[in-house]
């Protein structure tokens, strides 16, 4: 069947994001939406041969034999956002048990709004979603029972829909208001799989003509008005509006539906030109959104991709896919960068499922092996039988749209790996941290990114959004601004990993600058500031295990601060030198040493902060320094055992042009580096010389025995 259309399906070379004329779609014959007659067949057909797709076809029919004994509850009150259900107390997340919502963590109880509509939001989720599970079982079984309690569900929200106000998550009419749910977002992710189910037993008998004029006209076409109240432009929500759109355009054969969805003033090709980084991530920097995004994108795309339009040619499309595999820890999880947890990429091995069969990338592979063919992507979509993947060898590389330098040296889970933050904030999701640093080695993360709560949780916004709960430095106990810096160096190879960063913009009068080197088997750390007049700078330091300072030190009963994050450090000892020192975190199999070059008044400040979701307790050290400019210069060393870092010195430079060299000391050997702020000048420091922009040179004895150069 040809499909005719006029401008909807324009190069991204033209402005094809602009509201498109008239098209014509293909008649089709339902279902056709994400899967037509022969797909399902094929699905069936894979369930007699392999067991991996019986276990798909078996599991989708227990799931419909559930739903059609259980009586149908349709609320009549409308839902409330999901991250109200939060403990303002200790920021965990509530259960409910007995018509109370009881923090699981702290056992604080709540009642009434917005927790009781909460439950009722999930009431609502389910049956929505109960929907597509009853029309994929019918598809596959043809049961007319699975299609006799869809039409239960569909016909009752086409009685209830429009009965519910509008309204967003404080309970008020604005642009983001939903009906069923607190905010068109949320209307837009379910009817997606609405859309489908109704698409799936379209064909049976128990439909009349008037109930699906009934359905059609008071349910789904009900919800995309909602959602076309709000166009929310480059957003993650816009993407499953789009998503929510075009699976009803699509399933009614509705042009105009469609053509808003897939080439409208914010469609999908608009998202493809405005909201994907240079190098393939979602805008808001951090992975938790991405594949937010992606998890709608796909399926708009899927519904023109079934119409015969094809927008798996688009470069950015596939670079959602391909980034995030280069990014990743060592253990394949993602850095909590930003409003993000730790995951892991293997539990998106669906996403990459089909990915794999419309790309037909290998590398693709990587991720979509780990599923061990457990989603409905591999059912319906997959190959029969997945490839090997490729081998994964993760190198060190520059995100330059993300604006993060992740640093490698060694190979394996044990690899270490630094993530070192320079660029655009990320937009609402975004967190004050610029020039923040993460750390993985041995296996886990050791020095963490806080990660975020329930939106809702009064913890998120005091503590998980505050400079001083991440990696990097505070100036006058302030949070930084929503701002970018830039990369100035980047390097990598075998035995030194160096990536320089500077931002003159999260502080007014203030320049920062953070240099970090990745050895084999530590981490150098700079971080210079240097301010238009005397300031108080905290470098503050996160990392789990049990915090052991190498020096003595006195209780502080008083918090450092009244607020931005400083009044949430607990159990904080101090103590003041100029001398260099060290504070080891203790936990098995995976502890660290920070030694930090002494400087003059220098205050050190060691205590408890948090990180993770629900928040749990991690070690931190705040030095404090009042003056015009310093620079904080330490060693991090992960070690297994016992540390090999014993000494740390500054050590001078001729030549140097204000370039900085030091004398690391492990074992009987020593290390000199040396970073400048640019190469081609002779310089010599320690008895070597060089013309280098950055060295590495390990000692034994008085020899050098290896070199490494940055130029």
């Amino acid at each position: 069947m040809r499909v005719l259309l006029l401008v909807l399906f324009a190069s991204l070379t033209t402005p094809a994001f602009v509201r498109a004329g008239a098209l014509t779609l293909p008649k089709r014959e339902h279902p056709f939406l994400f899967a037509d007659a022969k797909t399902i067949a094929r699905a069936k057909a894979r369930a007699q041969r392999y067991p991996w797709a019986k276990t798909q076809l078996d599991g989708i029919v227990r799931g419909a034999d559930k739903i059609v004994k259980a009586s149908l509850n349709v609320p009549d009150e409308p839902g409330q956002w999901s991250h109200h259900y939060v403990c303002k107390k200790c920021g965990a997340r509530l259960r409910h048990s007995k018509g109370k919502h009881v923090c699981g963590k702290c056992s604080e109880t709540y009642t009434g709004w917005p927790y009781d509509q909460v439950v009722i939001t999930r009431v609502h989720n389910g049956n929505w979603a109960n929907v597509r599970a009853l029309g994929l079982a019918y598809a596959l079984t043809g049961n007319e029972a699975y299609a006799a309690k869809a039409r239960e569900i569909l016909l009752a929200y086409a009685d209830k829909y429009l009965t519910y106000p509008l309204h967003d998550k404080r309970g008020k009419l604005s642009r983001s208001a939903g009906r069923v749910f607190a905010q068109t977002l949320n209307e837009g992710v379910g009817i997606i799989g609405v859309a489908w189910g109704y698409d799936l037993i379209y064909n049976s008998p128990c439909l009349s003509a008037d109930d699906r004029r009934k359905i059609e006209s008071r349910f789904l076409r009900a919800v995309v008005e909602t959602i076309r109240r709000h166009d929310a432009g480059i957003s993650n929500w816009q993407s499953w509006h789009n998503a929510g759109m075009a699976a009803v355009g699509f399933c009614l054969q509705d042009a105009k539906i469609v053509s808003d969805a897939i080439n409208g003033k914010s469609g999908l090709r608009f998202q493809f030109a405005k909201s994907i980084l240079p190098d393939g991530f979602w805008y808001e920097g951090t992975a938790a959104y991405h594949y937010y995004a992606l998890s709608a994108i796909r399926w708009a795309a899927e519904a023109a991709h079934a119409a015969g339009i094809n927008v798996y040619d688009n470069a950015a499309h596939k670079s959602l896919y391909t980034a995030p595999i280069e990014y990743v820890f060592p253990d394949l999880r993602f850095p909590a960068v930003n409003d993000s947890n730790v995951f892991p990429i293997t539990g998106q091995h669906g996403l990459y499922e089909l990915a794999y069969a419309r790309f037909g990338d290998p590398k693709f592979l990587t991720v979509a092996r780990h599923g061990k063919r457990n989603s409905l992507e591999a059912l319906l979509w997959g190959p029969d039988e997945l490839p090997p993947p490729p081998t994964l060898a993760l190198a060190s590389k520059d995100f330059k749209g993300l604006g993060a330098a992740v640093l490698r040296q060694g190979s394996g889970k044990d690899q270490t790996y630094v993530h070192l933050d320079y660029g655009p904030h990320g937009g609402g999701h975004g967190h004050p941290d610029k020039l923040t640093i993460i750390l993985f080695a041995l296996g886990r993360q050791l020095e963490p990114d806080p990660s975020r709560l329930a939106y809702a949780a009064p913890l998120h916004g005091s503590w998980y959004r505050q400079t001083f709960a991440h990696n990097t430095v505070c100036v006058d106990a302030k949070n930084q601004r929503s701002t970018k810096g830039k990369l100035t160096l980047f390097s990598s190879q075998p035995g030194l990993a160096i990536a320089q960063a500077e931002c003159n913009t999260a502080y007014a009068g203030v320049k920062m600058r953070r240099t970090v080197a990745v050895t084999d088997s530590y981490v150098i750390d700079v971080f210079a500031v240097d301010g238009d007049k005397a300031h108080t700078y905290d470098w503050t330091y996160h990392n789990f295990g049990q915090l052991k300072p190498g020096l003595s030190t006195t209780v502080r009963t008083e918090p450092l601060g009244k607020g931005n994050g400083y009044q949430h450090m607990t159990d904080i000892s101090q103590t003041q030198t100029a001398d260099t020192w060290s504070a080891d975190f203790k936990q098995p199999g995976a502890n660290v040493r920070l030694t930090m070059l002494g400087a003059p008044d220098t205050a050190l400040y060691f205590g408890m902060g948090m990180s993770e979701n629900p928040p749990q307790l991690c070690p931190m050290v705040a030095v404090r320094r009042k003056m015009k400019r310093t620079t904080f210069i330490s060693v991090i060393e992960p070690y297994p055992d016992k540390p090999i870092v014993s000494g740390l010195e500054s050590i001078a430079v001729t030549g140097g042009d204000g370039a900085l060299a030091l004398s690391v000391t492990r074992g009987s050997d020593r290390d000199l580096f040396l970073i400048a702020d640019r190469a081609g000048r002779d310089r010599e420091f320690g008895g070597v010389k060089t013309r280098a922009r950055a060295c590495l040179v390990h000692v034994r004895g008085n020899k050098p025995v290896k070199t490494i150069r940055v130029d």
